[in-house]
Parts: C-alpha cells; sequence; structure tokens
C-alpha cells in the first residue's frame, strides 16, 4: 500500500477569463454552495461517521493567482474574472459512487463553458478522466475493501 488516493486534484482552464459573477450563478444554478472564497458540492445522501461531507470542493484562480473576493464583492458585481479553478475529490473518505456526482458536474461545466480538463498536468478529455478516476477506485477497492470503506478510513487514521 503505497498511496491511499485521499484526494486527487483537476484542474480545469476556461477557453477565455470570464466574470467571476457569471461562475458564481452558473455554480449555485448546479448545486453548489459557496463558503468563504471556495464552493464546495454537497452530498445529497447521508454520509457514514468516517466519510467525506462534500463530494468536491473549488478553488478558482486568475492568471494563476486565486483572488481574494467577497460574498458582497459578487453580489455588487465586482468580483473580477477567472480563467480557471481547482477541483479537490477526495477519492479514499468518498463512496465510489461519489465519482459520478463530478463527472456530471464536468459534463456540465464542458457543455456550458470553454474548458479543457488537465489531469494530472495532462490535458485529458471526459471519457479519460472517467477512466482514470475509475482505476483509482479499482486500486482503492483492491487495497482498502473499496473508497469511502471504515478499512480506507481506520487504515488511513492509523497511518498518520
Amino acid at each position: 500500500m503505497s498511496d491511499f488516493h485521499e484526494s486527487t486534484e483537476i484542474d480545469l482552464k476556461f477557453g477565455k477569463s470570464i466574470k467571476r459573477e457569471t461562475f458564481h450563478r452558473w455554480a449555485i444554478a448546479f448545486g453548489l454552495v459557496l463558503m468563504d472564497d471556495f464552493y464546495f458540492c454537497p452530498r445529497t445522501d447521508k454520509p457514514k461517521p468516517w466519510q467525506a461531507e462534500s463530494v468536491f470542493s473549488i478553488t478558482l484562480f486568475f492568471k494563476g493567482v486565486e483572488p481574494y473576493v467577497t460574498d458582497e464583492d459578487i453580489s455588487e458585481g465586482n468580483g473580477g474574472m477567472i480563467d480557471s479553478l481547482r477541483i479537490e475529490y477526495l477519492m479514499g473518505p468518498l463512496p465510489r459512487g461519489c465519482i459520478d456526482v463530478l463527472l456530471g458536474f464536468l459534463e456540465r461545466i464542458i457543455i456550458d463553458f470553454d474548458v479543457t480538463i488537465f489531469f494530472p498536468g495532462e490535458n485529458v478529455n471526459l471519457s479519460q478522466m472517467k477512466l482514470k478516476l475509475f482505476e483509482i477506485a479499482d486500486v482503492l477497492d483492491s487495497e482498502f475493501d473499496g473508497a469511502g470503506s471504515d478499512s480506507w478510513a481506520t487504515l488511513f487514521r492509523l497511518s498518520r
């Protein structure tokens, strides 16, 4: 067991810079929640005590910098621009089925915005992204009784 696959990062690059308010309205309509300076996708099921409570989180960037913007700035239309985002998906502490939620998000954002997916640093399409995520889930199935399992959580805690 060399890697617990606690989390994985997926970078999305927009084809052109967009207003943060545009993304904000879209994200809220998708069901994301804004907290402080990041968005997260809440789970619709009841997580087990050792599992993550959200499916993924999103951090926004403009020219490689994470801009600090308040809720008030966004509501007043002063949120600035964004040109990329980073998704953190918690592979280990989430059940395998949560991958479908992430893939649904990726599919929707690809349709609604001109984005390119990078994982890890490599340009991939949605089908390739799906394969890569399920390959990691297969490793978690074979080494830890599955993603989101109590055994994964126990072994992860003991390794720290």
